[in-house]
């Protein structure tokens, strides 16, 4: 096959980028496999691969999900102000694509990072602004990950009665 001058280096450019995107989608899936096996520092130090790899090649769409795994990551640790820190950059790509699942995500992650650093007051902020986000997607199990977050928070303000109720509702959804 011969190719132009012109022709070249856009097919160069295009063979770069599907490299880091299957980097990234590697990395991406290595550190879920960790996450899974309970290997939380192998899982983050996996997606912290995967958004080197996401950044180089302006995969938007990876990003935040890589954001995402690293905050899960450090929540599992009790790392809150790094969970906080990347579901906040995760959310913020989500907002600028119109990603409103992935944004009832973040809004959630935020919501449980704020419960494990003693801030109920932010925890329900961003747990109604993941209730927001959920209309927004119009998906029913998105919405039902949201009300399992505001039991846990319900539960850990001494509102055990509320949370119970709410996590019944949402166990005995389809």
């Amino acid at each position: 096959v011969v190719m132009s001058d012109y022709a070249y280096p856009d097919a160069v450019s295009y063979t770069h980028l599907d490299v880091y995107k299957r980097q990234v989608q590697a990395s991406i899936a290595l550190s879920q496999i960790a996450l899974l096996e309970g290997k939380y520092a192998e899982a983050q130090t996996w997606a912290h691969k995967a958004l080197l790899a996401a950044e180089d090649s302006s995969y938007a769409a990876a990003e935040w999900w890589v954001h995402s795994a690293i905050a899960d990551a450090a929540l599992l640790q009790g790392d809150y102000t790094t969970a906080q820190s990347h579901y906040s950059f995760g959310l913020t790509i989500c907002q600028e694509m119109g990603e409103h699942r992935g944004a009832v995500f973040e809004f959630n992650g935020l919501g449980c990072a704020a419960s494990g650093l003693n801030d109920p007051v932010q925890a329900r902020r961003s747990f109604y602004q993941a209730l927001c986000a959920a209309k927004k997607a119009a998906v029913l199990p998105v919405y039902l990950d949201t009300l399992s977050g505001i039991a846990g928070l319900l539960s850990q303000t001494g509102e055990a009665e509320r949370a119970f109720c709410l996590a019944a509702y949402v166990a005995h959804q389809p």
